[in-house]
């Protein structure tokens, strides 16, 4: 193929037009975001949360919206239900719900803090997934929102349940993957760079600082990661099965020049 060919070959793998698509914690940051850059692109979203300005921000990006607290086994189930009917069916499950938060010094933890943290981040993922899988056939796919956080050099003190929350979702991925592949089911993870989002401001994180860790000590905006998800949810994205993608600005891959510079010198 040549000319207009490969271009309509190139488009057509890289289409995300009718995806069904349900995106958890889709109400702010980079669900919010994510949600935004698939309607523009043609997929069929709804996103779910618990606010209740949420019918609102979902009309405001071109969604529709289901209320779902993902860490009630009942509140998913249907939830998942709702949305799969008012979409047809579902192509693209995005977990993305997630809550950062310090459970204080280890002598005097909060356990329940601690609890609630992998409530969401966790079992919240997992419940999307024994929900979620039951209305997919093959050639859907399944997306996880990690963080930098839960790789090894990059655990941080107070941080204990949030970092152990993202690791133990790394292997969720790279484990579902591997057993949903039989089934023509693609799971991948994204790890996000520093994102400016209602996380990271509840969480009391100054991200514009700690974007110095990355290359291009640059903080994000939640529309930056549309494109990420957006390759993942295409058929462009077929060979990655159980794949941790870091969109991170390379804050995984090393130190960067400014936090060396302050560590040797010029």
């Amino acid at each position: 193929m040549t000319g207009p060919d490969v271009s309509q070959a190139t488009d057509e793998l890289f289409s995300i037009q009718g995806r069904r698509t349900v995106i958890t914690g889709g109400t702010a940051g980079i669900g919010l975001g994510v949600a935004r850059h698939f309607v523009s692109a043609g997929a069929k979203v709804v996103i779910t949360g618990r606010r209740e300005r949420g019918p609102e921000r979902a009309e405001s990006v071109g969604a529709s919206f289901v209320s779902m607290d993902v860490r009630d086994d009942v509140s998913v189930e249907r939830g998942l239900e709702s949305a799969v009917r008012l979409l047809g069916g579902l192509d693209v499950l995005i977990l993305n719900a997630g809550v950062a938060r310090t459970c204080g010094p280890l002598e005097r933890l909060d356990l329940d803090a601690f609890r609630d943290v992998f409530e969401v981040n966790v079992f919240g993922v997992m419940r999307g997934l024994r929900y979620g899988l039951p209305h997919m056939e093959p050639g859907a796919v399944a997306l996880v929102t990690s963080s930098p956080g839960g790789r090894q050099g990059l655990a941080a003190p107070g941080m204990v349940a949030y970092s152990a929350s993202k690791a133990a979702i790394d292997m969720v991925v790279q484990s579902a993957g591997l057993e949903l592949a039989s089934r023509g089911i693609r799971v991948s993870g994204v790890i996000p760079g520093f994102i400016r989002s209602e996380i990271s401001h509840d969480s009391e994180v100054d991200v514009d600082w700690l974007a110095r860790l990355t290359a291009s000590g640059q903080a994000r905006d939640p529309a930056a990661m549309g494109p990420v998800f957006h390759f993942l949810a295409s058929e462009a994205g077929a060979m990655l099965q159980g794949s941790l993608v870091a969109a991170d600005d390379g804050c995984t891959a090393g130190l960067s020049s400014s936090v060396l510079s302050r560590l040797v010198g010029p």
